[in-house]
């Protein structure tokens, strides 16, 4: 073999071997690329994470140094509307609180007469989108194990291979929703504004849609009536309903306090914060105690 055929060995050798070791080099760059990605993305939730409980912490001082939360919405926390930030980092965080009690407790809502008739309305959606599963919802939250018309009990989780039955109770927690038969995350969203769940408060006038006054009070027009009332100031006391309509009777009165209030301790905080696309999404429940102090009840991270 001469020198120029040894040298034409040699090359070829060397151009096998960089084509048999190309996968390989290819597979520890991308490797490395990947855990590089994924040591950026936790940093970024860390981060995102610490953001969250800064305002979360932040609106903790507020609701404990103002009992009017009037006063405490007008210089910083506007309940029911979003509110936007852009960190020195490159954060965009948008967040809104809204009281746990400005809609209607679950079990206070299920003892009522008429309940499910106001669920459907209060749960409508247009036309052209799912409409929200009422039934297979009921189904969970009901006592019995009938099931209904559309709806789903323990033999329809038994035939879907669940390894759990419907509580046949009211929710504990809005993520449980997700248990339900042909729920998503849309239909818990739209869940939690229509009612709340856990500790039962009286729903807070100032803040509840007229709708939901309505329901518990039988008296549209009064509903109505409050409704206008609150918008030149927050209403102090339910007695003062009473001026806005003295017809009600001394034991319609008495059943009417003892459903709606005008004070609120438990708060709900919907909290994104997004880094170059990426979008870190968290559920939070405020609680303001007796002795001058506020903690989180629930953190969660929606996935």
């Amino acid at each position: 073999m001469n020198d120029k055929t040894k040298k034409g060995f040699a090359l070829f050798s060397v151009m096998m071997l960089l084509v048999a070791i190309m996968p390989f080099a290819v597979y520890l760059v991308a490797k490395r690329e990947d855990a590089v990605a994924r040591v950026t993305l936790s940093i970024w939730q860390r981060q995102a994470a610490q953001y969250a409980l800064n305002i979360t912490e932040g609106f903790m001082r507020a609701i404990v140094l103002d009992d009017n939360l009037y006063d405490a919405t007008t210089d910083w926390w506007f309940f029911g509307f979003p509110r936007y930030m852009t960190t020195p980092d490159h954060y965009d965080i948008s967040f809104r609180v809204t009281p746990s009690n400005a809609r209607i407790n679950l079990t206070q809502l299920l003892g009522r007469p008429g309940y499910e008739e106001f669920l459907t309305q209060q749960t409508e959606r247009d036309p052209e989108e799912p409409p929200f599963p009422l039934a297979t919802f009921l189904d969970w939250v009901d006592s019995d194990d009938t099931t209904r018309p559309g709806g789903a009990e323990k033999d329809e989780y038994l035939r879907a291979d669940k390894n759990y039955r419907p509580r046949n109770a009211p929710l504990v927690r809005y993520a449980e929703a997700r248990m339900i038969q042909g729920f998503t995350q849309r239909d818990v969203d739209l869940l939690r504004e229509v009612v709340s769940i856990g500790q039962t408060e009286k729903l807070n006038i100032n803040f509840a849609d007229e709708e939901q006054i309505a329901f518990l009070t039988d008296r549209p027009s009064l509903a109505a009536q409050i409704v206008g009332e609150r918008t030149s100031g927050p209403i102090q006391a339910v007695v003062d309903i009473l001026n806005l309509d003295p017809t009600i009777e001394a034991d319609e009165y008495a059943a009417i306090e003892g459903v709606l209030g005008v004070r609120s301790d438990r708060f709900e905080l919907d909290m994104e914060v997004v880094r170059s696309g990426i979008i870190f999404r968290y559920f939070i429940i405020v609680e303001r105690t007796f002795n001058r102090s506020a903690r989180i009840v629930l953190w969660q991270e929606i996935r």
